[in-house]
């Protein structure tokens, strides 16, 4: 039988677990979306679970409660610390455990977010990013990262219109979700897994057309 070979153990083909990330701004639906994902394993009789991030873990989680708390005054590279000392938690009890038992994992931004977000929105250099990436993501990336684009001023509409408060990162200024969402365009263009879906959308035909992506690019 022919096996794949990832970065975590060698699997027969039809029982690899595959690596997701949902990458986007706030408010383009990317929750929803990664549990369409989900699903689209299940119904397979395929193992896949969610997490996020930053969270994912109980210590993650707490990481995630500073870093969105309004109240809290925290510098750029703070922040990028927090961010990966959060990720290399997810990383180290939940990514790659659950991969390395067959489990398919969808997650809720991942590293790309921190180039889009830390990088692009708050100015730190890529070189930065790239060094901590290497300590905390090197054996552990996605198979495909799926982006959720979104003209920001919609997406940020969308947030307001949850009524459900806006957090530290939520009170930025639209230029940084410009930037951001830009960066990740930008790095689309570098990375050949990334797959682009129009969440501007009504949420049906953005749920259709990432179906649609997932049974071209993963035939279960």
């Amino acid at each position: 039988m022919e096996t794949y070979t990832t970065s975590y153990k060698q699997v027969d083909v039809e029982e690899k677990a595959y690596f997701i990330a949902i990458e986007g701004i706030e408010g383009v639906g990317k929750t929803t979306l990664a549990q369409q994902v989900a699903q689209y394993f299940h119904k397979h009789g395929r193992e896949a679970k969610c997490s996020r991030e930053p969270g994912g873990t109980a210590v993650a989680e707490e990481i995630r409660s500073l870093l969105k708390d309004p109240s809290q005054d925290i510098d750029s590279v703070t922040e990028l610390l927090l961010m990966f000392a959060s990720r290399s938690h997810h990383v180290s009890t939940v990514i790659r455990p659950a991969l390395d038992s067959g489990i398919t994992v969808i997650s809720d931004r991942y590293v790309d977010a921190s180039y889009a977000y830390q990088g692009a929105g708050r100015g730190i250099d890529d070189a930065i990013i790239d060094k901590l990436a290497d300590i905390v993501c090197a054996d552990t990336m996605p198979d495909y990262t799926i982006l959720i684009t979104c003209d920001p001023n919609v997406a940020m509409q969308r947030v307001i219109d949850r009524q459900e408060g806006i957090d530290r990162i939520e009170q930025e200024k639209m230029a940084f979700f410009e930037s951001a969402q830009n960066k990740y365009l930008a790095l689309s263009k570098k990375r050949p897994n990334y797959i682009i879906i129009d969440g501007e959308e009504p949420l049906e035909v953005v749920k259709s057309a990432l179906d649609k992506k997932l049974k071209e690019l993963i035939p279960l």
